[in-house]
């Protein structure tokens, strides 16, 4: 999951001098909580049938700290789903044994599923049909004639 950076304002009472009245005053203020990825794992044990075990670990921020411990070590079916994590999220899972991406290319830059992720105008391996790239296509077709007999057919009624 993707949490972003934000504000929580609290409204806490104070007990304040006020005229020589000592009065209660409720005072507003503001905390700011950095963002953090977050990754949970709900965790079953078939030979064992019990579960879920629920775990979640988070990221000490969403830029340079996307770093966790991997739990492919104790349960090796992790394996897949942190690779999906590190491709989609940017999660980097430390003792992972195969971390490389597994939905998107190599090349590609971002994490899609972030929710600060902006979508390109255009990708490299599919563009999308916009006039930009559309006017590039009709330089490889020939021209449509004017004249092709499409233009004196009339509807019948």
């Amino acid at each position: 999951m993707d949490w972003l950076d934000r504000t929580v304002k609290k409204t806490v009472k104070v007990k304040k001098v006020i005229d020589g009245v000592e009065k209660d005053v409720e005072e507003t203020t503001e905390e700011k909580i950095r963002g953090y990825l977050e990754a949970v794992y709900h965790l079953y044990s078939m030979t064992r049938k019990h579960g879920p075990v629920i775990i979640r670990m988070r990221t000490a921020n969403r830029t340079e700290g996307t770093r966790l411990p991997s739990l492919t070590p104790i349960y090796r079916s992790a394996e897949f789903q942190e690779r999906e994590i590190f491709d989609l999220y940017g999660i980097r899972f430390d003792g992972h044994p195969d971390l490389r991406r597994i939905l998107m290319w190599d090349e590609f830059q971002d994490y899609p599923m972030r929710k600060d992720y902006r979508e390109p105008d255009d990708y490299e391996y599919e563009p999308t049909p916009h006039d930009d790239v559309l006017a590039k296509a009709r330089e490889h077709y020939a021209p449509r004639p004017h004249l092709d007999g499409a233009e004196n057919i009339t509807p019948q009624q």
